[in-house]
């Protein structure tokens, strides 16, 4: 039977066989109260004034002291058979315990650190920042498919206002040897500023049939391929190709006032719910001396 402590209000589980038929008295293991437990249905009688007893006055007081005493003992005795608390009543139907709360807790924390770690690692790779730690990132299992390809071209912090525009802009798809399909977006970047400008940046991007996108790059305007190139060459070296404002010669790509420079983005491992591209600059440096001007 469940028995509440009268002090402190803890509920005990009381083996119905330690009751006679005046009941019990025992002490609460948690604050020590004692207390009489009457077996299920009888109520506790109304106190009556006893008589005095016909005795001696020092025969009194050691009487009553050894009774006291006597109820603790036996209350104690009780107490140490199978009382049990809500807490303990708890494990006992299979509920959760401390050390399973510990553990769901601490595998939280681990898979939070874990999950903001890998933010970082994004945002610096987009940012161009730390390229060493980004590097080390690439070794773990799957961050590649997260962090940009080695030597694609980040877009650049610049201020002030893009004067250019894009011309016969189109898109096809083609076979590479060791990569497979791919996809191209090429065309003219136009320049309506009145400096040379050279580290020309143009943005491409495939979108699906949701309207979200899928893939996107940033190369900077310049280099091209052949057909050729398209089929024979590897992703690296495309990609390192794209990836770097200068000619095999070493001199910067350049486009003067009113003039055009090519551009070509290519795409590989493409998703196949492909709708639509756009292409847009993005930015670029000046090459007038002493000019610290830039567009963005």
């Amino acid at each position: 039977m469940i028995v509440q402590c009268h002090k402190c209000s803890t509920k005990f589980n009381l083996d119905d066989g330690k009751l006679g038929p005046d009941g019990a008295w025992v002490r609460c293991g948690k604050c020590s109260e004692v207390f009489q437990v009457l077996p299920p249905g009888q109520e506790p009688a109304k106190p009556e004034a006893p008589a005095p007893p016909p005795v001696e006055e020092d025969d009194l007081g050691l009487e009553l002291e050894t009774g006291r005493g006597q109820r603790e003992v036996d209350a104690s005795d009780l107490a140490e058979f199978g009382l049990e608390s809500d807490d303990q009543e708890a494990e006992a139907k299979g509920g959760p315990g401390k050390a399973f709360k510990v553990i769901f807790w601490l595998l939280g924390v681990i898979i939070f650190l874990a999950l903001l770690s890998v933010g970082a690692v994004v945002a610096l790779d987009r940012l161009n920042k730390m390229p060493q730690m980004v590097n080390l990132a690439r070794k773990v299992p799957g961050m590649n498919h997260l962090l940009l390809p080695q030597g694609t071209a980040r877009e650049k912090e610049q201020p002030g206002e893009i004067k250019m525009a894009l011309s016969n802009v189109r898109g096809y798809f083609r076979v590479n040897e060791k990569i497979g399909r791919i996809f191209i977006i090429q065309g003219l970047v136009e320049s309506q500023h009145k400096d040379i400008r050279t580290a020309v940046l143009v943005r491409g991007r495939l979108q699906d049939t949701q309207g979200k996108v899928a893939r996107q790059a940033v190369v900077y305007a310049g280099p091209t391929f052949t057909p050729e190139e398209l089929r024979a060459l590897s992703l690296q070296e495309i990609q390192a190709r794209l990836g770097s404002p200068k000619g095999p010669d070493g001199t910067n790509f350049v486009i003067a006032p009113s003039g055009t420079i090519p551009f070509m983005i290519v795409f590989a491992n493409l998703p196949g719910n492909l709708s639509e591209f756009t292409a847009e600059v993005v930015g670029s440096d000046s090459l007038t001396p002493g000019s610290q001007n830039k567009a963005r």
